[in-house]
């Protein structure tokens, strides 16, 4: 049976939890001292309370302290997989993500790359929880991630239409490739530059809601947006590659 706590430990993956818990409460203290006060991108929301008014005073202290607690659980997250962590001097490797913060929250979103821990099985099993580690495919965790492409397109949350990707694990990653793509001697460097001469051809130009062709401003910057999903789908690859040797040679 492969060892479900080689790359994610019980603590490690408790960290990830609480980090998680209070993230949430942070944003949702920020918004409720916006709402009291002013929202910085929407000038005619909030109450426009002043800053010396009771509750706006108790709100900050709270959105202070639930932002020190943060903080506190970050580095410990980040000490775990530095210290820890088999993955760590493989994705030590790539300018940027040698501090480990990126992919140790990466990770505590989507837990061991290589085996599912958690949740239920695949159809015809889709009903039954998983009580034991299973290895998953590649493909798994690319939709697990929100970079296998449905239909042509990265899926997203839209109405209706319901998916199993996992929002917090796709910004974590994009977070990454904003590192990746920095460096010019990276790696993964070169699949960028190909994604952006991919995505500047005219068949992949798109149209608005209205039917009218992208501009050359909005068509550049989709493409490179595309050249980073790339980016990321690559690196994804090779975490997943990492894992799997470790599980095998351990």
């Amino acid at each position: 049976m492969p060892n479900a706590f080689l790359l994610v430990s019980d603590e490690f993956a408790r960290d990830a939890a609480i980090l998680r818990h209070f993230e949430k409460h942070r944003v949702a203290t920020d918004n409720k001292l916006c709402a009291l006060t002013t929202f910085p991108t929407k000038k005619d929301w909030g109450m426009d309370l002043w800053a010396g008014h009771p509750d706006v005073e108790y709100f900050t202290h709270l959105a202070a302290d639930i932002r020190a607690a943060e903080n506190e659980h970050i580095f410990a997250l980040v000490t775990l997989f530095r210290e820890d962590n088999p993955l760590y001097p493989w994705t030590a490797q790539f300018k940027g993500l040698k501090p480990g913060k990126l992919v140790a929250r990466f990770i505590g979103e989507i837990g061991d790359p290589y085996l599912q821990t958690t949740g239920k099985h695949k159809p015809p099993r889709q009903k039954e929880p998983i009580t034991e580690p299973r290895v998953r495919t590649f493909n798994e965790l690319k939709h697990l991630v929100g970079v296998a492409p449905m239909g042509g397109k990265i899926p997203m949350h839209i109405g209706h239409l319901q998916n199993s990707f996992k929002d917090r694990a796709r910004t974590r990653l994009w977070l990454i490739t904003d590192q990746l793509v920095k460096q010019h001697d990276s790696t993964y460097y070169p699949i960028f530059t190909a994604g952006v001469i991919k995505y500047a051809r005219e068949e992949y130009r798109g149209v608005d809601k209205k039917g009218v062709p992208w501009n050359d401003a909005r068509f550049a910057v989709v493409g490179r947006k595309r050249a980073r999903i790339l980016v990321g789908a690559a690196f994804l690859e090779g975490l997943y590659r990492e894992a799997r040797r470790l599980h095998e040679e351990s």
